[in-house]
């Protein structure tokens, strides 16, 4: 499929979706593979996926061995994944993994090691699953439930707000869409240098949210996770743009080796950051 406008259409982490408001010129030709950009999800089950931009909402759950907490009871890691831009949409495909320490004691009490504990009961002080203006409290969701397209300069609001109030968590404030790839991905970069529309757009952050709101945000979840005794340890991506997507798919002949490949390493990039447990 050839492009011959630039791209328009973005799916958020829902952590970085940020990519259709940046200047594009797309030559016809120039990229067969479309797809969309987002971050990921943050779940809502800590086995969860993070959709959470969207940052909840993944498909795979892994909890990882416990480990001594010096500072506390005895933990056990949970990582979600999720994929964003695996269909013909605009944009590279983005794979994220959100990970959390949960409470040993917590896991026990969870219905399935599949599903894991319910962080939206257990953070249920500052984190709801809707989108609602009458709740203050921080939504968290499928990217597709927080993108509110139409709603002009609002519609990445709830994604972004989830984003960067995470993100806070373990004291990184992106002031710029690239800057923000760059913790997360902080090898993608130079792969989209590559793609004309990419390679000298950023965007200010935040683009919808308030700093105070963001600060509130921050607050009520810092105090709700401490209160359970849970940690968010931080997100992860890997970020295949379309021309190196292509390639691999035409290389292997199957996308769903290209997604395990990326799946394995955000795993293995996780695994080194958490260390032993």
């Amino acid at each position: 499929m050839s492009l011959a406008r630039p791209p328009r259409r973005v799916n958020c982490f829902g952590l970085a979706p940020f990519v259709p408001r940046l200047p594009a010129t797309a030559r016809p030709g120039e990229a067969s593979k479309v797809n969309c950009v987002g971050l990921a999800s943050l779940s809502a089950r800590a086995g969860m996926g993070v959709g959470l931009p969207g940052l909840l909402a993944f498909g795979m759950n892994m909890p990882m061995s416990e480990g001594a907490n010096t500072s506390g009871p005895a933990t056990s890691t949970i990582v979600g994944i999720d994929e964003a831009g695996y269909g013909p949409l605009l944009g590279p495909l983005v794979v994220t993994a959100a990970a959390f320490d949960v409470p040993v004691e917590i896991m026990k009490r969870a219905r399935s090691d599949a599903e894991g504990p319910d962080l939206w009961q257990l953070l249920g002080g500052s984190v709801t699953r809707k989108v609602s203006k009458r709740d203050a409290r921080l939504a968290v969701a499928d990217s597709k439930k927080l993108f509110q397209r139409g709603k002009g300069g609002e519609d990445l609001f709830a994604l972004e707000r989830a984003v960067l109030t995470f993100m806070a968590q373990t004291d990184q404030a992106p002031t710029g869409w690239r800057g923000l790839l760059n913790m997360v991905a902080p090898f993608a970069d130079e792969k989209l240098r590559h793609y004309p529309w990419y390679r000298d757009g950023d965007l200010n952050l935040p683009t919808c949210c308030r700093p105070d709101d963001l600060a509130t945000q921050r607050n009520a979840l810092r105090a709700d996770m401490a209160g359970q005794g849970i940690r968010f340890r931080g997100f992860w991506c890997e970020v295949l743009p379309e021309g190196h997507y292509n390639q691999l798919v035409n290389n292997t002949r199957n996308k769903a080796v290209v997604l395990f490949g990326l799946t394995t390493r955000l795993i293995q990039r996780v695994a080194d950051s958490v260390g032993p447990r």
